[in-house]
């Protein structure tokens, strides 16, 4: 018996495989938020050994499938604020904002001027220098340079391939499953993330 081969399967022409997979397929990347426009910048693109002025170290990183975390931050001995970092995962997820835009959620029901959303940018910008937050010839648009990455724009693109692929995407959705540590956002102060 040990060495005699398995039976070849045999399939049942009476049983077939669950219709509704293909529409949960359909499903799911119907609820996926749409993909980002395509990027027209003229921005060089990133180099793989990291920012400008770092050699070796990867570009800045926003993680929120589960606790907040901004890592490959310059080691300038500065930290990030809470506002700070809150302007960085609005950036993340509606990256480019205009003043307007980035106002209205980071101080809701407050008046603000352009000189505290400016001073918040330039603070943040000489933390994470000017190639992760670049600074905008029209002085209006704010956005993140090119080499930022961030987990939930990966987990969507991992996402929406695994479940085009169909059966043969297994290994995508199980990439896009690994990045999440938590509930996203978790652990956030309450008076905090107020737009999220």
């Amino acid at each position: 018996l040990s060495t005699a081969t398995p039976p070849e399967p045999t399939f049942d022409s009476a049983v077939s495989p669950r219709p509704s997979t293909d529409v949960e397929a359909r499903q799911a990347l119907e609820a996926l938020p749409a993909p980002r426009a395509a990027d027209t910048r003229t921005d060089p693109e990133p180099d793989p050994s990291g920012p400008p002025g770092l050699p070796g170290l990867p570009g800045l990183r926003i993680n929120i499938l589960g606790p907040v975390r901004i890592e490959n931050v310059p080691p300038s001995g500065r930290r990030l604020s809470l506002l700070q970092s809150e302007l960085l995962v609005l950036l993340a997820l509606h990256d480019p904002c205009t003043g307007p835009e980035i106002e209205d959620p980071l101080w809701p029901g407050e008046r603000t001027d352009d000189n505290r959303r400016h001073g918040l940018v330039y603070r943040t910008r000489r933390i994470v220098a000017d190639d992760a937050l670049p600074q905008a010839a029209d002085d209006r648009t704010i956005r993140l340079g090119p080499s930022v990455t961030c987990d939930w724009r990966e987990f969507q693109a991992l996402a929406t391939t695994g479940l085009t692929a169909g059966a043969g995407g297994i290994t995508d959705l199980q990439h896009a499953m690994s990045m999440v540590r938590g509930r996203p956002l978790q652990g956030i102060p309450p008076d905090t993330y107020p737009w999220a």
